[in-house]
């Protein structure tokens, strides 16, 4: 169920810098939002959407976006320069917590480059696990069923970041 990375080689240079983006990233935290719908039990799922698809405009407001893209700008420039990146942000899921399966409707690509707090939580792909690790990354078709667990004693934080199907159009 899960995609090839070499057909992904922008997700790949972004893998292979995964510990210069967790630098950035673990102080600013404090700054995602507590995602509150029927995928997530209270405090367990946080996101800090730094650019987010059309889906998703409802959730965050344009406000919050620009707050949350100054907390990482380094990250936001590498970002920009990619080409045919959809929608990026940063997702914490706290020990013990899960990401219930959902999907979505956008043919895209889902990157999770795991930057901090793998050990002990996976993503589930249609019955097919990825056990994070930091550093390690999973791709898929984002429209197929997918759960993500942590039973770790840590938050497992990813970049996640959608990109056109490899093959697709």
């Amino acid at each position: 169920m899960f995609e090839n990375p070499r057909d992904y080689p922008d997700l790949l240079t972004l893998q292979d810098g995964w510990q210069r983006l967790r630098d950035e990233v673990l102080p600013v935290l404090f700054a995602a939002r507590e995602m509150r719908d029927e995928r997530a039990e209270d405090g367990g799922w946080f996101v800090l959407p730094l650019m987010v698809e059309p889906e998703d405009r409802g959730v965050f407001t344009d406000a919050a976006i620009r707050l949350s893209r100054g907390y990482v700008p380094e990250l936001c420039a590498r970002m920009d320069r990619l080409s045919d990146v959809q929608a990026y942000a940063l997702s914490v899921v706290e020990p013990g917590a899960e990401i219930k399966t959902h999907t979505h409707g956008n043919p895209f690509a889902s990157a999770s480059i795991c930057l901090a707090g793998g050990t002990g939580a996976y993503l589930e792909v249609e019955g097919e696990r990825h056990h994070f690790s930091d550093g390690s990354m999973a791709v898929f078709d984002y429209r197929r069923p997918h759960t993500v667990v942590n039973q770790g004693p840590e938050a497992r934080v990813c970049l996640i970041v959608a990109v056109p199907l490899a093959g697709a159009g």
